[in-house]
């Protein structure tokens, strides 16, 4: 039981706690003529046994608490790793995007053909190659960001400009082939030939917005062929005056040697 008693006789009420026996008392004749009263002062055991479960209970929602944020910090943690993955993952898929579009750019300019993107009505220079640049005599740099008779003005007034405007506004690629071209190369002219394409580029909503020019080099297939052509006529005229040579043999050995006789012998008198 529990009672507020002074204790130390200041006045001051003080809730002790106590473990109360009450033990009824007995007469010679077993009557019971009273009660004996006995009153133990738990109060420190109480008292801690009270704080225990105080601590007991703090331990609880601590572990509750704790519990709660384990979860919610795992929760984060797994959030974060998955947002790290997908970083990781994104890092790679632009790193690999990077790394592919190096090699491809690597190929472009290392290609053994010429390619050049156009754009517009301008046939402006977005992109260009080094073999570009060859075929129009002068630096890749000079070329970019203008237009085709801007940057290379001796190809106006040849022809090109009703052809490019024709594939712009059909939609139908040009195709020529071994057209010969004059290179400035080490301080002197040189004739090249030139095999091209003229292919249209569309936007994604199928507009042609401009051109990609590719042209392969023809030099050496034209000039081995030239050179066939003229070892052929060669090999005929030297044909034709063996022809005429045994001809005239065969002329020459036509008589026999009677007739050789008789053209010798002489007149009957």
């Amino acid at each position: 039981m529990e009672a507020r008693l002074d204790v130390d006789g200041t006045g001051a009420l003080e809730l002790r706690y106590f473990d109360v026996f009450y033990q009824a008392l007995r007469d010679g004749q077993g009557r019971i003529d009273g009660v004996l009263n006995f009153a133990y002062d738990v109060t420190p055991q109480v008292t801690a046994r009270q704080l225990a479960e105080r601590d007991h209970a703090q331990v609880l929602r601590l572990n509750e608490e704790l519990r709660r944020l384990n979860e919610e910090l795992e929760s984060r943690v797994a959030d974060r790793t998955s947002a790290l993955a997908v970083h990781v993952q994104d890092a790679r898929r632009a790193r690999a995007a990077a790394e592919q579009q190096q090699r491809l750019y690597e190929l472009f300019e290392q290609a053994p053909v010429s390619i050049a993107i156009l754009r517009g009505p301008r046939y402006v220079f977005e992109l260009a190659n080094p073999l570009t640049g060859l075929l129009l005599g002068r630096p890749v740099g000079e070329l970019l960001g203008k237009g085709l008779f801007e940057a290379a003005p001796e190809t106006a007034g040849l022809g090109f400009e009703p052809l490019l405007a024709e594939v712009m506004r059909t939609g139908v690629p040009y195709v020529a082939y071994e057209s010969p071209s004059q290179i400035q190369r080490e301080g002197r002219l040189e004739t090249m030939y030139w095999s091209f394409v003229y292919q249209p580029l569309r936007d994604p909503d199928g507009r042609i917005t401009g051109l990609m020019a590719v042209a392969t080099d023809a030099t050496a297939q034209v000039l081995a062929r030239q050179r066939a052509e003229v070892l052929q006529a060669e090999l005929l005229a030297l044909r034709e005056k063996q022809l005429r040579a045994r001809e005239a043999s065969y002329q020459v050995f036509e008589h026999t040697p009677r007739d050789c006789l008789a053209a010798g012998a002489p007149a009957p008198h």
